[in-house]
């Protein structure tokens, strides 16, 4: 494949001439591979955007929970106090009566398939340099054509010579997902929870627990997700109590 890298950098800082970006305006309409890679370029900026203001995010809540956590019990007046009692008397009650109606109209039926295909979504994981090599640049468009199979032998390429590669290790793993190589899959994601915390970890515990849920070892995947419940910063948190809840509430 030929390698428009450089001239896909090239437009997207601004560094071409007039003339140079009415011929690769040109080109990007004729040729197929050039669009292809263009559009990638285009979501891996995106996602890389994405991701640093969810780690921006992310610390903002740590912080706000921090200081929650350390600030002093106020006191209270007996007459805010009966108040109170008042108002959490009533929510109670009020909770009580929607959680018996919820449990006669929620399924509880929820199969450890059935939870995969609830909760598996790769859709906003994406996220590499866009000064990728022609081989990383051929194993992510094949994984994004959703030719999984390739994309994996690809990885696997990759990986041989860059064993530590975190970001290759990541996507070799959803690739085995998707081919059904499960437990090729574990052993990538917990590679990269072995390894220092990086921005990968949160995705690969996720997608570890999922995993785990998929070849029906329930326990460990309620053990894998019980570990994501201990980070109330992990971007996964929400999913992981929801899904922590229907498993235990299962058994």
């Amino acid at each position: 494949m030929t390698n428009h890298s450089r001239k896909i950098e090239n437009y997207l800082a601004g560094e071409m001439l007039p003339e140079e970006i009415q011929s690769f305006e040109l080109e990007l309409k004729l040729n197929t591979q050039l669009s292809k890679e263009f559009n990638l370029s285009l979501e891996i900026d995106e996602m890389i955007n994405e991701d640093e203001d969810i780690l921006s995010f992310r610390n903002q809540l740590r912080e706000i929970h921090d200081r929650k956590s350390s600030s002093s019990t106020k006191i209270f007046s007996l007459r805010d106090f009966n108040r109170r009692w008042y108002y959490a008397a009533a929510s109670i009650t009020l909770l009580i009566m929607i959680s018996g109606m919820l449990y006669l109209i929620i399924p509880k039926d929820y199969s450890n398939e059935r939870l995969f295909s609830m909760y598996y979504n790769t859709e906003k994981v994406l996220n590499v340099s866009r000064s990728a090599d022609n081989q990383l640049l051929d194993a992510l468009i094949k994984y994004q054509q959703k030719e999984f199979s390739e994309a994996a032998r690809l990885f696997e390429a990759i990986l041989r010579e860059d064993e530590k590669n975190i970001v290759i290790r990541f996507y070799s793993g959803i690739a085995y997902i998707e081919t059904q190589y499960y437990n090729d899959a574990i052993v990538a994601f917990k590679k990269i929870l072995e390894g220092e915390d990086n921005l990968y970890t949160e995705h690969a515990s996720w997608f570890l627990g999922l995993t785990y849920l998929r070849i029906n070892e329930t326990e460990k995947a309620i053990s894998a997700f019980d570990n994501i419940l201990r980070d109330s910063g992990n971007y996964y948190h929400a999913q992981a109590e929801d899904i922590y809840t229907k498993l235990t509430k299962r058994n």
